[in-house]
């Protein structure tokens, strides 16, 4: 199977304290004057200053030996994860209203990677140990299987943590310290934390393939499979865990043909996505799917038609058109930052190239994809001379049968 490696780093994000980084991973430059050249973490901290995940404790250091409170990892992982609102309160007693963690944490709990202590407390001023980080990621990866590591001192390594240890190490999320050892309640150091965030977000990516005419498979490093309007294409072989219809044409909702689904698979079909003009947001563990306006033509009613907004645990983030013209609603979608953006341009049943591309456009997605762009029935659904032609900037093209890495 072709593969498409794209590896985005993504716009930088303004934060107090953190200034952007040079993108180049040979020189991997950061603004922080307290990275050596050349040393371990330095590519991880450009990332991290790059994608405004992490802050330096001034403007200009990044203090690498220093340590990190549970509150601040916590918030480490909400920006990498995109901010996602949380559902419900933190609950704990010494996590405030209106703090600057109270989000993160409230997400992180509810997303079960971070826990707090007896009595009701998160401990947000503690330092993060190195058992607890490893444990962290772990979780966050899905809590895989993989082989015991000896370590010097692993009887000291906590029950709850034995697998996340030896998976954070052998998937090189996290080094072992001198000796051979562990290190399991000694303080994670600021490097550690960057490079190991950086690891997990940099390893584990989205992999989309496109199918042909609407449909698109998505594997998440959380090992759960998405299939987007399944019609086009035979790879529907892997069990589903969620399959999105975008509206209710024969060609955008073959749900049959996913014969294949996992015992709480999920299916959203645009009735539940859109309901009385209101397009609807569904929170799940591995991906945020939000409805967004399609239709305005004579064949699609903005009623009964939908696009989505998928963003993954790595922040990143996926648009589909599904059947469409142009909308309202994507004037002001530029400022949601979209990742990989696909749209239909088949200028029959939808909008055309010219109209498409002015779409792309509007929504300035980093990568514009056509897709939808043939109304055959028949073969690979999908028009290549087309696509070639397609005019829109950052346009990327994705054959029936390529996979693209959502990084």
């Amino acid at each position: 199977m072709k593969r498409l490696r794209v590896l985005l780093l993504g716009l930088v994000v303004a934060l107090t304290g953190c200034t952007a980084a040079s993108a180049s991973a040979e020189k991997a430059e950061t603004a922080f004057s307290d990275i050596p050249e050349g040393v371990w973490y330095a590519e991880a901290a450009a990332w991290c200053a790059e994608q405004g995940i992490m802050k330096g404790t001034s403007a200009t250091k990044l203090f690498p030996d220093g340590t990190l409170t549970r509150a601040a990892l916590a918030t480490v992982l909400h920006r990498a994860a995109g901010t996602p609102k949380p559902g419900k309160a933190a609950g704990f007693s010494d996590v405030p209203i209106n703090a600057w963690y109270t989000d993160a944490v409230a997400w992180a709990s509810e997303n079960n990677l971070m826990s707090g202590y007896g009595g009701g407390r998160f401990g947000v001023n503690d330092p993060v140990t190195r058992e607890q980080l490893a444990a962290i990621l772990w979780r966050w990866a899905g809590s895989p299987a993989g082989a015991a590591r000896e370590f010097a001192d692993r009887k000291q390594v906590a029950g709850y943590a034995a697998n996340a240890a030896s998976w954070a190490v052998e998937d090189g999320l996290l080094r072992t310290r001198t000796g051979n050892r562990f290190a399991p309640r000694e303080a994670a150091t600021r490097a550690e934390i960057a490079e190991g965030v950086y690891r997990y977000m940099t390893n584990d990516a989205p992999k989309l393939l496109y199918m042909g005419q609407a449909s698109i498979r998505v594997v998440t490093p959380e090992n759960k499979v998405i299939y987007i309007d399944p019609y086009a294409g035979d790879a529907y072989d892997l069990p589903a865990d969620l399959i999105l219809v975008t509206h209710g044409h024969f060609d955008h909702c073959a749900v049959d043909k996913v014969t294949k689904r996992s015992a709480d698979c999920r299916i959203i079909m645009h009735r539940e996505a859109v309901v009385n003009g209101e397009h609807k947001v569904f929170e799940l563990p591995y991906v945020t799917v939000e409805a967004v306006e399609a239709g305005y033509n004579r064949w699609h009613d903005v009623n009964e038609c939908v696009g989505y907004v998928l963003t993954f645990r790595n922040g990143k983030k996926v648009y589909v058109t599904g059947d469409t013209s142009a909308t309202k609603q994507m004037e002001k979608m530029s400022a949601m930052e979209i990742d990989y953006a696909f749209y239909c341009c088949d200028g029959v049943y939808n909008m055309g190239m010219e109209e498409s591309a002015k779409c792309a456009e509007l929504v300035g997605a980093k990568h514009n994809i056509p897709y939808h762009n043939s109304t055959s029935n028949s073969g690979e659904m999908f028009d290549r001379k087309l696509a070639e032609r397609w005019n829109a900037p950052n346009r990327l093209i994705a054959y029936p049968g390529e996979e693209i890495e959502i990084k």
